[in-house]
């Protein structure tokens, strides 16, 4: 097993647990907020929660980032994963939403 296949294997499992323990939606940003692509509702970023991160590096690339967050809606009760490069790759547009996420993980 190759280190990419270990690094993209990494990611699989936690995505996997996840959607295990009902963060079944995909979340994507958008300029007006953050869309569930199995829903097809978008939710401001104030309205969700962050209730777990995890980042992962390329490890034959460290500045191959990505980030994986745990989502929960508190208006609509939806869960869903939200995956997007991070570091100096990261759209402006998912930067934005992100920095307005409350973290659940903080209280």
């Amino acid at each position: 097993m190759g280190y990419s296949d270990v690094y993209e294997r990494r990611m699989a499992d936690v995505l996997d647990g996840l959607t295990r323990a009902g963060y079944g939606d995909q979340f994507r940003g958008e300029p007006g907020g953050i869309r569930g692509m199995k829903s097809g509702l978008l939710h401001s970023p104030a309205d969700l929660l962050i209730e777990r991160s995890e980042r992962f590096e390329g490890i034959s690339d460290p500045a191959d980032e990505s980030l994986v967050l745990a989502l929960r809606c508190r208006v609509h009760g939806c869960l869903g994963t939200y995956v997007v490069p991070f570091g100096k790759d990261m759209p402006s547009t998912d930067a934005a939403l992100i920095r307005e996420i409350p973290d659940a993980r903080r209280r």
